[in-house]
C-alpha cells in the first residue's frame, strides 16, 4: 500500500512538471511560405485607418505588379508594440507613434541605421496633434489646459511608459505651460497638478478611449486628434472635440524592419507599402480618418476638419526624441516626478518619518529579528561535528526528505492549477464568482489544525472522499499523498493571489495582436502571456513551497507521523525534540529550516527584481 500511494505522488509530480514544461516548445507566429504576406505592427489609434488603407494598397500592388499581397495588422500601445518586435514578433514594417520607439528596435540591429531618411518628411507620412475629447455640451466647460488644472476635472490619459501617444500628451501639456512661464518649478507644479487629476492611466491610447467612451469614466480624454475625430464619427451627438490654444505636432514614424523583411523576402513589397502612404489617394484617406496629411496642399483641402491655427510645438523644440526621453520619460525624469510626488502625498497617511521608522524597527526586532538571532546564537554553540550529527540522524533526514519532497510536489500542482483558477476568476463572469473568489482566502483564515482534522476525516478510509478512493486501492490518509493534498490546500492561495493582479492588468490587446500575427492559442500563451505571468507564478511557487516546508497544523493529523512509513514532517520532529527537552537538536533543525526559507525568499525577490528591471527597460 505504501508503494502504491507513493507512486501516486510520483505520478502527480510527473504530470504537473509535464504541464509546466510543455509550455517551452514553440516560437511566435511565423510566415506561411505559400502566402505572400507582410506584417504591419502599429499603434492603437491607427486601427480604422489601416483597415481602409490595406485593401487600397493591395489593389494598387496587384495592378502594378500582377502579384497579390496580404497584410497582417497588429495594434497596441506603441512602446509595447516596439517591445513585441524586439522580442521576436515577425514584423516586416512598423508604423509607430513616435520615432523613439522605432529607434529602440534599431538599437537591436533589426532596423538599419538612417531609417529616418529612408522616406519623405523624416519617415512621417501623416501627423496629428493632441486635443481634448469631452462629452456633449462640455459640462465642465473645458477650453484649454488651464481648465484641466484649475477645475475639478477627472482626466483620462494613457501611460507614457507604454504608450507613445501618452508621451505626446505630456509634451503637449508641457508646451502650453512653457508658453506661460520659463520657470521650471512652475512647469513641474503645473504637470504635477495635471497628473494628480488623472484617474485611469491605461497602457495604450485606444485603451484610454475605451475607458472614457465605453466605461464612461472621466470628464475629459486627452487624445490624438484623429482618435477624437473617429470617436465623434462612431458616436454622433455624444462627444465634442476641444482644440487647445497650444499643442504639439505629433509625428508618427514608419520604417521597414530590415532584418525580418530580408529573411521573409518582403523588402520590396514593404518599401512599396510605406511609399504608397505618400500618394495623393493615401494622403486623402489619412485625412478622412483624422490624420493630418504631410502633403501641405492636401492638408489645406481639409482645413474645415483641422484647426490649422493652433500653435504647435515640435519634437525639435525639445532637442529630438533622445534628449526628450532623457529629460522627461526615463526613470526619475520629469514625468516620474510629476506622478511620484502625487503618489507620495496620497500614501503619506501617518506623519513623521523618524517616529514611524523607529516603531517599525522596534517591532521588527522584537517580533522577527531577536527570535531569529537567538536561533542563530544557540546553533552556533554547537560544534560542527555535533551539528552535522544532529541534522543527519535517520529520522531527521527522512523528515527533511518528506517535507521538502511533498512541499515541492504540492507547489508544482499549485502553480498549474493556481494559474488556471486565477485565469477563470479574472477573464470570465459567472454566477457565484464573488463567493468563489472569497473562498480562496479560506486556507488563510481557517485554523490549520481545523483544516488538518477536516482533511484527515474526509480522506480516511471511511471518509466521504477516502472511501471511494480506498475501493480503487488508493490510500490517502497517513501517506505521502495525504500530505501533498493538505499542502495543496494551504498553498494554492499564494499562487492565485500572486497571479491575479498581473492578469487583471494584462491588456487583452496583446493577445489580439498575437492572433493577428499568426500565433495559435498555445503560441500566444507561451510567448505573450507566460513571460508576464512567470514572475508571479515563481513567486507563488516559492511562497507555497516555503509555507509547505514549515507547515504543522494541517499536516499533523493526515500524515500519521509514522517514522517507519516516513510520514513525519520536519515541523513535527522539531516539536518532538522540544517535548524531549532536546533543545540542541531542535535548534540545529530550526537553523537549517531558517537557511532554506531565506534562500527561497531570496530567490523570489531576485525574480521580482529582474522582472522589474526588464519592465523598466522596455
Amino acid at each position: 500500500m505504501k508503494r502504491k500511494s507513493f507512486s501516486m505522488v510520483k505520478k502527480i509530480a510527473v504530470l504537473s512538471m509535464a504541464a509546466i514544461l510543455l509550455i517551452g516548445c514553440t516560437g511566435c507566429g511565423s510566415k506561411k511560405s505559400h502566402v505572400r504576406t507582410i506584417t504591419n505592427v502599429s499603434y492603437d489609434p491607427t486601427r480604422e485607418f489601416y483597415e481602409a488603407y490595406n485593401p487600397l494598397f493591395e489593389k494598387y500592388y496587384k495592378e502594378k505588379t500582377g502579384k497579390e499581397v496580404d497584410i497582417i495588422q497588429s495594434h497596441g500601445g506603441s512602446g509595447a508594440q516596439a517591445r513585441s518586435v524586439v522580442e521576436g514578433c515577425n514584423a516586416d514594417v512598423v508604423t509607430l507613434a513616435l520615432e523613439h520607439d522605432i529607434t529602440l528596435i534599431e538599437q537591436t540591429g533589426l532596423i538599419e541605421k538612417g531609417w529616418e531618411q529612408e522616406f519623405a518628411d523624416d519617415s512621417s507620412p501623416y501627423t496629428s496633434t493632441i486635443v481634448f475629447l469631452v462629452r456633449k455640451g462640455n459640462p465642465k466647460q473645458i477650453k484649454d489646459w488651464d481648465d484641466l488644472v484649475n477645475k475639478k476635472v477627472e482626466i483620462i490619459t494613457p501611460d507614457p511608459k507604454s504608450s507613445g501617444g501618452a508621451c505626446w500628451n505630456f509634451l503637449a501639456a508641457l508646451s502650453y505651460i512653457k508658453e506661460q512661464t520659463d520657470d521650471e518649478k512652475e512647469q513641474k507644479a503645473f504637470l504635477q497638478k495635471l497628473y494628480s487629476q488623472v484617474s485611469v492611466m491605461d497602457s495604450g491610447a485606444r485603451g484610454s478611449t475605451t475607458t472614457f467612451v465605453e466605461n464612461q469614466k472621466g470628464d475629459v480624454l486627452i487624445a490624438w486628434e484623429n482618435e477624437a475625430i473617429t470617436t465623434m464619427k462612431s458616436y454622433p451627438d455624444e462627444y465634442e472635440m476641444i482644440t487647445p490654444s497650444v499643442s504639439i505636432l505629433a509625428q508618427p514614424s514608419v520604417a521597414i524592419v530590415d532584418d525580418n523583411a530580408d529573411a521573409n523576402g518582403t523588402q520590396e513589397v514593404s518599401r512599396e507599402y510605406l511609399n504608397y502612404l505618400y500618394t495623393d489617394d493615401a494622403q486623402r484617406l489619412a485625412a478622412e480618418y483624422g490624420y493630418r496629411p504631410s502633403n501641405e496642399s492636401i492638408l489645406k483641402e481639409f482645413s474645415d476638419r483641422f484647426d490649422l491655427n493652433v500653435k504647435l510645438y515640435t519634437i525639435k523644440d525639445y532637442g529630438g526624441w533622445k534628449e526628450a526621453y532623457k529629460n522627461y520619460f526615463d526613470d526619475g525624469a520629469m514625468f516620474d516626478e510629476s506622478t511620484a510626488t502625487n503618489k507620495t502625498k496620497k500614501v503619506r497617511v501617518i506623519p513623521g518619518y523618524h517616529l514611524t521608522l523607529g516603531i517599525t524597527v522596534t517591532m521588527l526586532s522584537l517580533i522577527v529579528l531577536i527570535p531569529l538571532a537567538s536561533v542563530m546564537v544557540s546553533a552556533l554553540k554547537l560544534r560542527p561535528a555535533e551539528f552535522w550529527s544532529l541534522i543527519t540522524k535517520s529520522t531527521v533526514r527522512h523528515a527533511f526528505a518528506t517535507s521538502i519532497g511533498c512541499s515541492f510536489i504540492a507547489a508544482l500542482i499549485n502553480s498549474v492549477f493556481g494559474v488556471i483558477i486565477a485565469w477563470v476568476l479574472v477573464r470570465y463572469e459567472f454566477p457565484g464568482k464573488r463567493i468563489l473568489d472569497g473562498c480562496i482566502e479560506l486556507p488563510f483564515a481557517l485554523p490549520t489544525s481545523v483544516a488538518g482534522i477536516t482533511l484527515s476525516k474526509m480522506y480516511s478510509e471511511n471518509g466521504i472522499l477516502g472511501a471511494p478512493l480506498a475501493k480503487l486501492g488508493i490510500k490517502v490518509s497517513y501517506t505521502h499523498l495525504g500530505l501533498v493534498i493538505a499542502l495543496v490546500f494551504v498553498g494554492i492561495p499564494f499562487v492565485i493571489r500572486a497571479v491575479q493582479p498581473v492578469l487583471e492588468k494584462l491588456d487583452g490587446q496583446y493577445e489580439e495582436a498575437a492572433f493577428m500575427l499568426g500565433a495559435n492559442r498555445f503560441q500566444t500563451f507561451r510567448r505573450v502571456l507566460l513571460p508576464e505571468m512567470m514572475p508571479p507564478v515563481l513567486t507563488g511557487f516559492g511562497l507555497a513551497f516555503a509555507r509547505g516546508i514549515g507547515e504543522y497544523g494541517s499536516v499533523i493529523y493526515i500524515s500519521g507521523n509514522s517514522a517507519r512509513e516516513h510520514t513525519q514532517v520536519i515541523s513535527y520532529v522539531i516539536m518532538q525534540k522540544l517535548g524531549y527537552i532536546d533543545y540542541a537538536s531542535a535548534t540545529a533543525i530550526a537553523l537549517v529550516m531558517l537557511i532554506l526559507s531565506f534562500v527561497l525568499l531570496l530567490a523570489v525577490n531576485i525574480v521580482q527584481m529582474k522582472q522589474a528591471a526588464r519592465t523598466n527597460n522596455v
